[in-house]
């Protein structure tokens, strides 16, 4: 098995491998760690299977609730954004 670990700490590349690991069905051990010290490992590919029923409406979501290459709607920030997901109402 392939194992593949990007250092980056940017939500917009996290938003970014969950949506390609799931539209590529990839298979590969897919990890992102942070840069600093302290440094947090999140398994791409475990949170793809837990949270596989968000990933459709994630870069939309995410685009909405403030990326880099857009600006945030006034009081729609990402807690919100995930509150309104998790809820089904979409």
């Amino acid at each position: 098995m392939k194992r593949i670990n990007i250092v980056c700490e940017d939500t917009d590349v996290f938003v970014l491998l969950l949506h390609f690991y799931t539209k590529l069905n990839l298979t590969c051990h897919l990890t992102m760690e942070g840069p600093s010290a302290e440094r947090t490992t999140v398994d791409i590919g475990a949170t793809a299977s837990e949270h596989g029923h968000l990933l459709s409406q994630l870069p939309a979501a995410h685009a909405l609730s403030g990326c880099d290459t857009v600006g945030q709607c006034f009081g729609v920030g990402k807690s919100t954004v995930i509150k309104v997901l998790k809820s089904g109402v979409v």
